[in-house]
């Protein structure tokens, strides 16, 4: 039973920076999964919006992350993956 095929799509960054020195980044996202042993395929668009800080090191860190999908009701069996 191997796991599915997984392919991410990130398009259409953008970064803003703030007046605090934190990163708003937005993008767009598709998903597409398919298994070996199945002729279809399944498929997820979202956006997808990350704040981004500086932790005491200097380096990037996430501090919150907020993905709409554009899908209603998704049709896929279950989402094991982040997106």
């Amino acid at each position: 039973n191997p796991l599915p095929r997984t392919r991410r799509f990130v398009s259409n960054v953008r970064v803003r920076r703030t007046e605090g020195g934190e990163l708003h980044v937005s993008s767009y996202l598709l998903l597409l999964r398919t298994r070996h042993d199945q002729e279809s395929h399944e498929l997820i668009s979202a956006e997808r919006r990350d704040l981004l800080g500086r932790n005491p090191a200097g380096s990037l860190e996430l501090g919150v992350r907020e993905i709409t999908i554009d899908q209603t009701r998704l049709g896929v069996s279950y989402l094991p993956i982040p997106l």
